[in-house]
């Protein structure tokens, strides 16, 4: 930023270089006043023949040293603007340094956090599937263990349909309950000759708030009879 003086002196956005060919015009500028000092003083005696005086050479010898103060001045402000535009880049030059350090720190932050995330996915992950795997070796057992018990005491053949969760005609209370589970309601109806059992399987709340259900299984006397869909 050049100064008040300096905008004074040469305007407004003006450059180094066309600020030094401006000086050099100055100082020619002053040289050639000076060298015209004898015309000069030649020409005001021929005006004035009788006034001879120093006083005759003040106007241009004020007019030649203004030049060369000026033109001085500007080889002056030309040198400083140019080691301000020095200052200026290299400033700019560790400031660009600067950030692209910060830059390259940052991404290489990124990248250990991305390689540290990456690790704990890995990780987790790998947990998640040697859990899964303890859980279905788990499951399996207690499956082998259920279908070798079922086995033992109902033979290979029901206990097979059990576990395939099937219902036939003829099957116990007991043998329902191994293939499907305790019932979520169930209904008892007394009679002369035999005992009516109705199993609700399957769920489900309706618009009204109710709850129904999806599946029946009717038995007699402790044996199945049949079953049906109630939707």
């Amino acid at each position: 930023m050049k100064s008040d003086y300096s905008e004074f002196l040469w305007g407004d956005n003006q450059t180094p270089e066309s600020i030094k060919r401006k000086s050099y015009i100055n100082v020619i500028t002053g040289l050639i006043i000076l060298a015209g000092f004898p015309f000069y003083r030649d020409w005001l005696m021929s005006i004035f023949p009788d006034f001879d005086n120093i006083w005759i050479y003040v106007p241009a010898l004020f007019l030649a040293l203004w030049y060369f103060f000026v033109g001085l001045s500007g080889f002056s402000t030309s040198h400083n603007m140019k080691e301000k535009e020095k200052i200026r880049k290299v400033n700019a030059d560790k400031k660009a340094k600067k950030d692209q350090k910060r830059k390259n720190e940052e991404q290489v932050r990124k990248a250990k956090e991305r390689k540290i995330k990456a690790k704990e996915r890995k990780r987790k992950k790998e947990e998640k599937e040697r859990k899964e795997k303890e859980r279905n070796k788990e499951i399996e057992k207690k499956y082998q263990e259920r279908k070798e018990q079922l086995i033992e005491k109902y033979g290979n053949e029901d206990a097979n349909r059990m576990l395939n969760k099937e219902i036939w005609q003829g099957m116990t209370e007991e043998m329902l309950i191994e293939s499907r589970g305790h019932p979520l309601d169930k209904k008892e109806s007394v009679y002369k000759e035999k005992i009516t059992l109705k199993f609700y399987y399957n769920s489900r709340i309706t618009r009204q708030d109710t709850i129904v259900y999806e599946y029946e299984v009717t038995l007699e006397n402790g044996k199945v009879v049949g079953w049906k869909d109630l939707d």
